[in-house]
């Protein structure tokens, strides 16, 4: 069962309608997809970093912040290099990783770091915990597309290939 229409039994139609034309519902849902994913990097900072837990818990924390933040642009952004790359729902799984590897490197690693300097990991803390996870980026962009995609369809939105089908059906 999808979380939305758990809400529009209690809520009704019009109003599930008006919900998921919300932009901040929308925003909510980049912002539990990203900070849902970020979880896993505890393990990055904690056995390759080699960041003690106290650090895991500042980075993680910092990390929420951050994510609530920057959880929709980067939405945003992986919609619009889907929307470029021509990846919809249908598309050849191998392109669907690629885009999402890429996307993932370039719209990931800069704010890691970010919150890497804020929870006050030294430079080669950083250099190393940064470097994994762009060299990651293979292992690890697609679930974390896969998890966007998962939590927009449970709060009833379009996910990136919806966004990305829908432009190319406009310009046909």
């Amino acid at each position: 069962m999808r979380l939305i229409n758990g809400l529009e039994k209690i809520m009704g139609e019009k109003a599930r309608e008006k919900l998921v034309n919300n932009r901040f519902y929308n925003w909510a849902s980049d912002i539990a997809a990203i900070n849902l994913f970020s979880l896993s990097f505890a393990l990055n900072e904690a056995f390759i970093a080699g960041m003690d837990w106290a650090e895991v818990g500042k980075t993680r924390l910092a990390a929420f912040v951050g994510n609530t933040v920057i959880g929709r642009p980067y939405g945003i952004y992986r919609d619009w290099v889907m929307k470029k790359s021509h990846v919809t729902e249908d598309s050849h799984w191998l392109k669907k990783y690629i885009v999402d590897v890429g996307t993932f490197a370039t719209g990931q690693t800069p704010f890691y770091l970010g919150f890497l300097a804020v929870a006050g990991a030294d430079a080669s803390e950083m250099v190393k915990a940064a470097s994994f996870l762009t060299l990651a980026a293979p292992l690890v962009g697609r679930p974390q597309g896969w998890v966007y995609d998962r939590m927009r369809e449970q709060f009833g939105l379009e996910t990136a290939y919806d966004k990305a089908e829908k432009e190319q059906t406009t310009e046909v």
